[in-house]
């Protein structure tokens, strides 16, 4: 089971059946990614290319099926609805348009494989969930793709930007000691960095 698929399983509070990587698409609302914030200022074509560049990297890494939603004229290197190192890249002509064109791919795909959203719009959120879509809050995914995911199960305490290592166990405790969860299976970290939906 990829990092990705270990995350939906902690979200939706139980173990995934099978490794259904292949059966389902990731959508991923590239407005947060990119550097706007739905305002005025939309993000150069640079920052846009960064975000798809970190996309696919993490696409790669996982070996999932997934697409991005830009706003703007598409880039030079990925035209609308082509593929880029794994990522299918579509666009919408402004920074609002993205909401609908991520409902309408949505629509499209849902029959095919089963599809999860990765956004920061509560709204679109909202409306996606009651149309019978996982969603995935970015901040859940960004905190895997800062941390390069979880390896051995936990992830290393002494990089937190702006905080201080925590401190090590008291004696005869080791320091990457898996916690116990409420249903008796051991946690492997994944946990702290899920976001929940409200």
């Amino acid at each position: 089971m990829n990092f990705i698929e270990k995350l939906r399983s902690a979200i939706t509070g139980g173990a995934i059946k099978g490794d259904d990587s292949n059966d389902r698409l990731y959508i991923f609302d590239t407005r947060q990614m990119a550097g706007t914030n739905g305002g005025r200022n939309s993000p150069s074509p640079r920052d846009q290319f960064k975000a798809l560049q970190r996309i696919s990297r993490f696409v790669e890494r996982e070996k999932i099926a997934a697409l991005a939603v830009f706003e703007g004229r598409p880039l030079n290197e990925a035209a609308d609805g082509s593929n880029y190192n794994g990522v299918e890249v579509h666009y919408a002509d402004k920074a609002s348009g993205i909401p609908d064109r991520i409902i309408s791919l949505f629509d499209k795909r849902r029959g095919r494989k089963a599809v999860t959203v990765i956004t920061s719009d509560r709204e679109l959120e909202k409306h996606l969930l009651e149309a019978g879509c996982q969603v995935m809050r970015l901040s859940t995914l960004r905190k895997a793709m800062d941390n390069g995911g979880i390896s051995n199960g936990d992830r290393n305490r002494g990089t937190r930007r702006g905080r201080r290592p925590k401190r090590r166990k008291a004696d005869g405790q080791q320091q990457t000691e898996a916690k116990e969860t409420g249903n008796g299976k051991q946690d492997s970290g994944v946990h702290d960095l899920i976001d929940l939906v409200d």
